[in-house]
């Protein structure tokens, strides 16, 4: 029997989507899937925790390796602002399974993989408060 501590964060890829993909449905990706729309629902849409474009068109171009740009995608959801979006998902994921979307062409090299780690040590922490470096960041201090 899993317990609410022991689940994983569970990375589905968009196409084909496994019928098994129950729990909350995270999609971290600048692009909404066009296909997806009318026949599945997505719980929460976060472009904002996808990987920058710099680093997407540099991995494409074969400009850094898959290595350097896990290591890049990484320091991106370190910084404080991603944490503020990511501590929410890891709290929801105490209570309930999280399934984290992708649109991925291959299993090997997936994104998600990636946050899915972020969000696990999110979880491990146990620190869920938000520092107020998220988006609205810049009008709090107004």
């Amino acid at each position: 029997m899993t317990t609410a501590k022991t689940k994983k964060f569970q990375p589905i890829r968009v196409r084909p989507l496994a019928g098994a993909a129950r729990g909350y449905r995270v999609l971290a990706s600048w692009q909404y899937p066009e296909k997806f729309r009318a026949k599945h629902t997505v719980d929460a849409w976060i472009p904002a925790l996808a990987p920058s474009h710099i680093l997407r068109r540099w991995l494409a171009a074969g400009v850094i390796s898959w290595s350097e740009f896990s290591r890049r995608y990484r320091r991106e959801l370190g910084s404080p602002s991603s944490q503020d979006l990511l501590k929410p998902i890891a709290l929801l994921s105490r209570r309930r399974a999280v399934v984290l979307l992708c649109d991925c062409r291959g299993a090997g090299r997936c994104p998600a993989q990636i946050l899915s780690q972020a969000l696990e040590d999110c979880r491990q922490k146990g620190s869920f408060v938000l520092t107020g470096a998220g988006l609205f960041a810049e009008e709090a201090r107004r």
